[in-house]
């Protein structure tokens, strides 16, 4: 999500390859939400709030996707 907004407001073309990759991500992860919670969000040294608006972030891409 932090890299997402940053690269869509400086290079459209990395936005997009980036977006591209983290579907293949939430794909690897079969959708599954509370796998990609403890292996990639968990892992950032970020707020509890900044980690929960990523998790819906990640939540709202999954249901995109479906």
């Amino acid at each position: 999500m932090l890299i997402s907004q940053s690269k869509r407001q400086t290079n459209i073309i990395e936005y997009l390859l980036y977006m591209y990759q983290i579907e293949d991500i939430i794909r690897s992860f079969q959708f599954n939400l509370t796998a990609i919670d403890t292996t990639i969000v968990q892992k950032y040294d970020q707020s509890d709030e900044v980690k929960q608006k990523m998790k819906l972030w990640y939540a709202d891409l999954i249901d995109k996707m479906k």
